[in-house]
């Protein structure tokens, strides 16, 4: 038993360190693009960001459904840099973006993007976000050689449709028909159409998708043996392609669809044995990427790095902006500000129960459900509390951790099967 267990730790534990080498290799060999098209698709997208603003809202007075375009102009800029710019291994741990001549007041990341395309010989390069691992750059360089940023949001509207619609195949193909409406219903809530035009939230949104997607079409004895596997290279893809606003969406939703697909276990324990199991394997590839970036900027840049990280850290968690309350408050406020959902929510739980009390559905729920849907109340709950000044600042889009124990009740409700 404690052979095993060694094994496996040192399995979950490689991990980050595979995933990691390869993503700082895709990194360089983006840097070795040529950035003629990029500038030229980048320069084409500025007025398009510049006119919608920092915080454009998709639709009027729902914070929920506000673009975040100061994240994207930061991802334009960085496609920007290429390897002529600085060398290869800079580029790859600085995340570097031009930065034009310093101004007399504050300018927003949009405005020093415009201003770095329109008069490129004056800009300068600096590091930006050293503590990420930036592998949204790939993705952006790749993209912004074939179209402009309109073209991508394009390109992303049709990829989440893509997914969304395989999803539904593979719950169809398993026999889940029952539990498509609500999942559909608890996916609205986080206004995906939003996600899908903003790179800084539709990276999450493909985390998320992607294993549930997979899980539906592998046998349910290999997702029993291999679920850790499965959700440790989800942990690190959700750390590599994102920033840190709502990872545990990449968890949490995909969990639940294991327990959908594998049935939760009778037993509270060996249910929380098995979360367990799968949660460390999904923090050891997340927060195991943060530690291998860091490590290799630590060795080859600045040792200091990781203090600089702890100090970004307890910033985070602290009470600046307001109470750890505050915090929790803020962001289920932004979650249920949207009538036109919360009355979608309540017609299907008012229909669910129809339902089953037409069919003479027996509601027989175990210990382990009940369990079940608590952990899953318990993590975005957790995340505010932990992480106030975060969220609170980030209330607009870590709302959407709180798709998580609405898809539980919602399946709760539907009726999940014990095996």
């Amino acid at each position: 038993m404690i052979r095993k267990g060694l094994i496996r730790t040192l399995q979950i534990a490689l991990i980050p360190v595979a995933c990691g080498s390869l993503g700082l290799i895709l990194l360089a060999l983006s840097f070795l693009l040529p950035t003629g098209s990029i500038r030229g698709h980048v320069e084409a997208s500025v007025d398009q960001l510049y006119d919608e603003g920092v915080y454009h809202s998709v639709t009027p007075k729902l914070a929920g459904a506000q673009l975040d375009n100061y994240t994207e102009a930061l991802y334009l800029n960085q496609a920007l840099v290429g390897g002529s710019d600085a060398p290869i291994l800079d580029c790859v741990l600085e995340g570097y973006q031009f930065e034009p001549p310093a101004a007399d007041g504050y300018r927003d990341p949009i405005v020093k993007l415009k201003s770095a395309v329109e008069d490129p010989a004056s800009a300068s390069l600096i590091p930006e976000n050293k503590r990420f691992f930036n592998g949204y750059t790939v993705v952006m360089k790749i993209l912004l050689e074939l179209t402009h940023y309109s073209g991508i949001r394009q390109i992303n509207l049709y990829l989440g449709l893509f997914l969304f619609l395989i999803l539904l195949r593979g719950m169809m193909k398993r026999g889940l028909q029952r539990y498509i409406l609500p999942v559909v219903v608890s996916l609205l809530l986080i206004h995906p159409v939003t996600m899908a035009l903003n790179m800084a939230s539709f990276g999450f949104f493909v985390c998320m998708m992607v294993p549930c997607i997979l899980m539906l079409w592998l046998k349910r004895e290999t997702l029993e043996k291999r679920g850790w596997l499965l959700f440790g290279i989800t942990g690190a893809a959700t750390y590599y392609f994102n920033m840190n606003y709502i990872q545990l969406l990449c968890f949490g939703v995909p969990v639940l669809f294991y327990f959908l697909l594998t049935g939760v276990p009778e037993k509270p324990l060996k249910l929380l044995a098995r979360l367990a199991e799968l949660f460390i394997a999904w923090m050891a590839g997340l927060v195991g990427m943060m530690v291998f970036k860091w490590a290799a900027y630590a060795v080859l840049k600045d040792p200091g790095v990781f203090r600089e990280m702890l100090d970004q850290f307890f910033f985070r968690t602290g009470l600046s902006e307001g109470s750890r309350t505050d915090a929790v408050l803020h962001n289920i406020q932004i979650a249920f500000e949207n009538n036109w959902w919360n009355l979608l929510e309540l017609l299907f739980i008012a229909g669910t129960v129809i339902r089953r009390i037409r069919g003479k559905e027996k509601c027989a729920i175990s210990l382990s459900e009940v369990l079940l849907l608590l952990v899953m109340i318990l993590l975005p709950l957790g995340r505010y509390f932990i992480l106030s000044n975060h969220v609170l600042v980030h209330g607009w889009t870590t709302y959407r951790l709180l798709m998580i124990p609405v898809l539980a009740f919602n399946l709760w409700i539907t009726g999940v099967e014990s095996r």
